[in-house]
């Protein structure tokens, strides 16, 4: 089989976490990576860079989705930021914001099961194997009193036996 695959590592802890799933989509020549957080009791905000070796990727597009959202009804909206700043590295992070602009209310977590926070594509550039995964000098999970949430941060592995062939 020529095409890449990949792995991703398995969140074993009860503790919150940041997991990856990706799939090769062979009709596009392209990777697409998820990255779900999941398993907090107590989620206020989330951040941290994603790192990939941007010899090995090329990122195509990504969409941020707002995390943390949460279970049941709330006052507060998820909102999520990524940018790509430099090229392989993606600066993600997610928090809760009031609805509305001049509320009072004291900050609030969320319960999150499991949530996608970011859905991305990649071309891959060359054979062998490389690693998407966030640096851990940046990582970081609140809860609403600012406090750190533990959180397991996980990784995706790639692996290309040959580069594949984009089809115009």
């Amino acid at each position: 089989n020529s095409e890449p695959t990949v792995t991703a590592t398995t969140h074993a802890g009860s503790d919150g976490c940041v997991e990856f799933e990706g799939e090769w989509q062979a009709a596009e020549a392209r990777l697409e990576v998820r990255v779900a957080i999941g398993q907090f009791t107590d989620l206020f905000g989330i951040a941290g860079h994603l790192r990939y070796d941007p010899e090995a990727l090329q990122l195509l597009d990504m969409q941020p989705t707002g995390v943390p959202n949460g279970v049941g009804e709330s006052i507060f909206t998820p909102r999520t930021v990524a940018k790509e700043s430099p090229t392989g590295r993606i600066l993600l992070g997610g928090a809760r914001v009031p609805t509305s602009i001049g509320m009072q209310y004291q900050p609030k977590g969320a319960k999150v099961e499991r949530e996608v926070w970011l859905v991305a594509h990649f071309r891959v550039l060359k054979t062998g194997s490389t690693v998407l995964k966030f640096d851990p000098a940046s990582v970081f999970a609140r809860g609403p009193d600012g406090t750190d949430r533990a959180t397991e941060w996980g990784q995706l592995t790639v692996n290309a036996a040959q580069v594949p062939e984009v089809k115009p």
